[in-house]
Formats: structure tokens, sequence, C-alpha cells
């Protein structure tokens, strides 16, 4: 279960295309390396997590390389229609995450 801020970080990147810190940054681009080095002691343990979130939840052109996300911030930049339909239809699915679930501090 990835930390609730993270979420958030995340959550608001694919909503509004706010641009993300260095340790979510490598994580959607797939640069492991600096992702664990980024990371602090709680999320390097989440990593598979967020990326699991990440597989569940988002549309897959939302991450994977720096181009991915450099063209989604883009996007929402210059507020492309088909990004919406994209957004929309996990919108819920990403609300209802900690339901049910042990949710962290």
């Amino acid at each position: 279960m990835i930390q609730r801020d993270i979420k958030f970080q995340i959550d608001e990147y694919i909503e509004n295309g706010v641009p993300l810190g260095s340790f979510l940054y490598a994580v959607l681009t797939n640069d492991l390396i600096t992702a664990i080095s980024k990371a602090d002691d709680v999320n390097k343990l989440h990593i598979p997590d967020i990326v699991t979130y990440l597989l569940n939840y988002l549309p897959s052109v939302a991450y994977g390389s720096e181009k991915n996300v450099k063209d989604w911030m883009l996007d929402h930049k210059n507020e492309e229609d088909w990004l919406a339909e994209d957004i929309e239809r996990d919108r819920i699915r990403r609300a209802v995450y900690y339901e049910g679930r042990r949710t962290p501090h």
C-alpha cells in the first residue's frame, strides 16, 4: 500500500499535469537507480506498490518513459480533448484505492 502523500502526488500529476518530485519522476520514467537513490526509507520499501498502482490505476501513456511523462504534462498544458476521457476512466477507481484496505499513516 502506498503512502497517501505519494498517491496524492501521482493523482495530481494524472488529473492536472502537476510536475513530480525527483523520486516519483524517476519511478514514472522507469529509472530504478535514481528512484532508489531519491527514495526515503519508507518509499524504498513501497516501490513495488507504487508500480502496481501505476499499472492498475493510470493510463499507460502517462508513465513508462521520460517522453511519456513529458508528453502527459504537455497534453495537460494544451488541454487535449482525449486526455479528459483517459483521466475520467480511472478517476473513481483511484478515489476508492484505500477502501477496504489497511491505510498507511
